[in-house]
């Protein structure tokens, strides 16, 4: 028998196992056969430690691009309009000049559609002219943002996955070359690729770690002045969001509690901490502050007595949504560890898990009806819905006695999920659709996830 030759090109799970990679896409049949999530074939963001000798990154972690991964980064030589599949789309990301026509009409592209699916507000957010200014002054975040609208445009393409490869190499250039804490579009542009790997369902939460290691945000001693300006504290929030337990099914990394360290330093800074709606999410953080200690006692309770926050009707419909979801899972998960509902800061007044369901699908059908007017165009909470939308549909139990409910649902994951071909969206449902035909009431979302080998989010 000749020996088996080695991938080069192929798949993660090829290249360790040493095996021939057919290099089918988007998985390849070696993958398929043998029942295993394909791992892709993008550039991994590795971390290696001592990279930088200066400044503010010496000794830290820093993303890694090894050498058998890199790709040449010339620039395009086709016509006006016509893009190499051989060839990343820019050569150096930064402003004016040295941006290409066919860059800047994909970055404007991306301006226009794909920045939209980043948060759950609305279109007129300002966390879009944020993030384009923050995409200007830094080249690694305009790379990503490239990187992004391809991936939406054509997921799974050579073109892309040399755009996020690009990517990468500018990101660590940027990094290496900072003398003091990374800029705030440097972070952006992490968060960017850490959003690229989760949308492909790959194992991400350790650049998250990595990426808090290089802001301090894994730290008690973060200093003040890392809240330099609104658009910085934007960013470090949307990062501390990703890092908010439960919200990552599967997750293989413990969390770091960025959330409750910035709002203790926003509480420093500001005599006390913001309130107000978080631009990601579009949720209160007053609500953000319950989610992230979710699995502490009394978390139940403390979520049932939340008083909200003012917002219109849809909004309303949004955040009940998720508060009903909070507390069903939180419960779950004291059921899974045993515990009683007793004790201080317990309370029988809190619903039953019947009727928390209850108004969680209703809240979720009153917002897709919302949704659906004409006049709520502009608003992108169908963006965040997947998280409450998760959370009932594992309810199986409850569901089978009420198919008004499972039909409500179906149009929820119409609307919103049916038309989304991430890998994360695409191996959640699957866990779904599998727990459906077991004889279990309720599905461990979270323990599906680990065995399955990946990391959800569903933020």
């Amino acid at each position: 028998m000749p020996p088996t030759m080695r991938s080069r090109s192929g798949c993660a799970n090829c290249k360790i196992r040493k095996r021939k990679c057919d290099e089918a896409r988007p998985s390849c049949l070696a993958c398929q056969k043998r029942s295993i999530v394909c791992s892709g074939y993008e550039t991994k963001l590795q971390w290696d430690c001592g990279i930088a000798s200066r400044g503010f990154l010496r000794g830290a972690t820093l993303p890694l691009v090894s050498r058998k991964q890199r790709q040449p980064t010339s620039v395009a030589t086709r016509a006006e309009g016509a893009v190499s599949p051989a060839t990343p789309l820019l050569e150096y990301a930064g402003r004016g000049t040295h941006q290409s026509h066919v860059s800047r009409h994909v970055f404007e592209e991306f301006m226009q559609s794909s920045v939209h699916s980043l948060y759950n507000t609305s279109t007129d957010s300002r966390l879009r002219d944020i993030i384009g200014e923050l995409a200007e002054e830094s080249p690694a975040c305009y790379a990503a943002c490239l990187a992004l609208q391809i991936f939406h445009s054509e997921a799974g393409t050579e073109q892309f996955h040399l755009q996020f490869d690009r990517a990468l190499q500018v990101f660590r250039g940027e990094l290496t070359n900072t003398s003091s804490v990374p800029r705030r579009g440097s972070i952006l542009a992490g968060l960017f690729l850490c959003t690229l790997s989760l949308e492909q369902g790959m194992p991400w939460t350790r650049h998250l770690q990595c990426m808090a290691d290089l802001y301090g945000l894994g730290k008690d001693t973060w200093q003040e002045a890392n809240l330099a300006d609104e658009y910085t504290c934007h960013v470090l929030e949307m990062i501390a969001v990703m890092d908010i337990p439960n919200l990552v099914f599967g997750r293989q990394t413990p969390c770091v509690k960025m959330w409750e360290r910035l709002r203790k330093l926003q509480a420093l800074k500001h005599g006390k901490a913001p309130s107000g709606i978080e631009s990601m999410t579009g949720l209160p953080r007053s609500l953000l502050d319950l989610l992230a200690c979710q699995d502490d006692p009394g978390a139940e309770y403390r979520l049932w007595l939340w008083e909200g926050e003012d917002g219109n009707l849809q909004l309303v419909h949004f955040w009940e949504a998720w508060r009903c979801s909070a507390i069903i899972y939180a419960r779950r998960n004291r059921e899974r560890r045993g515990e009683q509902i007793s004790g201080a800061g317990q309370s029988p007044h809190v619903p039953s898990t019947k009727r928390l369901t209850q108004y969680l699908v209703s809240a979720l059908d009153a917002l897709r009806l919302g949704l659906e007017s004409p006049e709520n165009s502009h608003m992108l909470m169908a963006n965040g819905m997947f998280y409450p939308y998760v959370i009932a549909s594992a309810e199986i139990g409850l569901l089978r006695e009420q198919p008004e409910w499972v039909a409500a649902l179906k149009k929820v994951h119409d609307m919103c999920l049916k038309s989304d071909t991430s890998d994360n969206i695409r191996i959640t449902q699957s866990l779904l659709e599998a727990g459906w035909k077991r004889d279990i009431d309720v599905l461990d979302i979270h323990e599906a996830a680990r065995q399955r080998g990946v990391e959800l989010a569903v933020f």
